[in-house]
Order: C-alpha cells, then sequence, then structure tokens
C-alpha cells in the first residue's frame, strides 16, 4: 500500500503487473525523473526495512559456510555434498573463533540450516548434513524413480 502511494507521482510512467505489483518502465523516463521515482522506491524500501529485526551474522560463520562447502566437494563422488556431523565440527574447530567460542558451532549450524543453507534431519539423520540440498533432491528422484520402475515391473 505504501508503494502504491509513493508512486502515484509517477503514475504516467507506472504500469501494474497483476493488480498490485507497480512495475516502472525507467527507459521511458527522463533521467530526472528516473532519479526522482529510483530514491522514492528506495527510501520506502529503507522504511520496510527499518521494520525488520536484523540478523548480525558473525565472519566466522561465513568462512564456516565456505569450508564446509569446500570439504564436502573435497570428498569422492559418492558423498560429494555431505558431511557428518563430526566432519563439520572438526572443520569449525579448524577457525579459530569456534575454538574459543563454545556453542558457536550449534548456533552456527543452526542458522545454516534455519536459512536453508544446509540441511540437517537430526531426527531423521542426527549425524548427516547436506552441505550442497541438491544431492538431496538427487537422492530423492533416485528414489522415487526405483520406486516407480518397481511398481510399473510388477505389473
Amino acid at each position: 500500500d505504501e508503494l502504491q502511494k509513493c508512486l502515484k507521482p509517477f503514475r504516467q510512467e507506472v504500469i501494474h503487473f497483476g493488480s498490485d505489483q507497480p512495475i516502472a518502465l525507467l527507459n521511458c523516463l527522463s533521467k530526472d525523473k528516473e532519479k526522482e521515482l529510483v530514491e522514492v522506491v528506495r527510501k520506502e524500501i529503507l522504511k520496510v526495512s527499518d521494520n525488520v529485526e536484523s540478523e548480525e551474522t558473525p565472519m566466522a560463520w561465513f568462512i564456516l559456510e565456505l569450508a564446509l562447502k569446500q570439504a564436502s566437494q573435497s570428498l569422492n563422488s559418492k558423498s560429494k555434498g555431505i558431511l557428518s556431523l563430526k566432519q563439520c565440527e572438526e572443520e569449525a574447530n579448524k577457525i579459530a573463533y569456534f575454538k574459543k567460542n563454545s556453542g558457536q558451532f550449534d548456533a552456527a549450524m543452526k542458522h545454516f540450516v534455519n536459512h536453508n543453507i544446509f540441511l540437517h534431519y537430526p531426527e531423521v539423520l542426527p549425524d548427516v548434513v547436506f552441505c550442497d540440498p541438491q544431492v538431496l533432491l538427487t537422492l530423492i528422484t533416485q528414489i522415487v524413480q526405483y520406486h516407480y520402475k518397481l511398481k510399473h515391473d510388477s505389473q
């Protein structure tokens, strides 16, 4: 609603996709009008983002993410993209931040899982971390294909 209101002065230059999503035709605008429209939209977006609670992520978590992805890719092809929880912890312990800050490994892993960076299902596969979610999708596809083949071969 707020974005709609702030775009009213640009009614001539804005089209609507669907019922409520404004799409600006910036290439039809003069440079001054374009700058003005971009500034209005930027301010509106900043208002929205100010209301959202930001989450600070320690740099060491990004380093761990990269280290785990790299470690999972360096394994043999059958295990690519997958690490054990113990292997993840071992990689974390190579980073000084995690050695000094107990509990940060668990917090980082929770962050990775909550943001779908890594997949971990402790109730089902407590020791398996999918560092490349595509691996899990491929495995599920293979299971479905196998099941489909079995079903049709038995008929």
